[in-house]
């Protein structure tokens, strides 16, 4: 595997983190998509784009439209959580190229997400309520889902014979801090505010994409 890429994505986004951090919008500006193009660019720089691979291509080109709406001056939030949304979608599709492995283990870590999707989503119902954004509510929930069944989809690569080990914890490990990043976000933006909370949003965020990323190129390309 192949790593010019994934090293120039760590190190824009460290940038990133530290301009987010001290509110330096322009380079925000440039570091933020910069840094999701470079993962784009570590994808074809393994050859790993085409098969299964063209829904994590089409993951993180989404992934960067909604980095994009997120960060404009403007509210472009439902734009951005929209094109989350579709990036999420292309990733449990990208996953879940065969029927998901039916074991305890399905019944056990659906469950645990389950609790997690519905503690958390009623601590932000409660304050989208209170707040008056009563028209969100579906929206975040399903939102939430969504993600919700992605990292459960990460996590099942763990028991998918196909793949290797590596590659599903890596992949499984990015899902995981890909929800722990829109929990703070989410949080953030709709509970109460937190202290540091660009480091706590992006830092998982960038880390979960390059895991799932990271994942998926080695499951591709064990199988050349």
């Amino acid at each position: 595997m192949k790593f010019t890429f994934l090293f120039i994505a760590l190190a824009v986004g460290a940038l990133n983190w530290v301009a987010a951090q001290k509110k330096r919008r322009h380079l925000v500006y440039f570091a933020k998509p910069v840094t999701m193009l470079a993962l784009l660019l570590w994808m074809i720089e393994n050859k790993a784009t085409d098969g299964f691979m063209l829904w994590f291509m089409l993951a993180v080109i989404c992934s960067l439209v909604g980095d994009v709406f997120l960060m404009l001056p403007k509210n472009y939030f439902l734009p951005g959580l929209a094109s989350f949304l579709v990036a999420h979608v292309f990733y449990i599709i990208g996953l879940n190229q065969t029927f998901p492995p039916i074991g305890p283990w399905l019944l056990v870590l659906g469950v645990i997400l389950a609790l997690g999707w519905v503690w958390m989503n009623r601590r932000l119902m409660r304050s989208l309520k209170a707040a008056g954004h009563t028209r969100l509510h579906l929206v975040v929930m399903f939102y939430s889902a969504m993600i919700g069944l992605m990292a459960l989809s990460a996590l099942l690569t763990c028991f998918r014979p196909e793949w290797p080990l590596l590659a599903a914890l890596l992949a499984s490990a990015g899902a995981i801090l890909f929800c722990l990043s829109d929990a703070h976000l989410a949080w953030n933006r709709f509970i109460r505010p937190l202290r540091y909370v660009h480091l706590r949003v992006m830092i998982p965020y960038h880390l979960g994409q390059m895991g799932i990323i990271a994942g998926a190129i080695l499951y591709y390309l064990s199988l050349q």
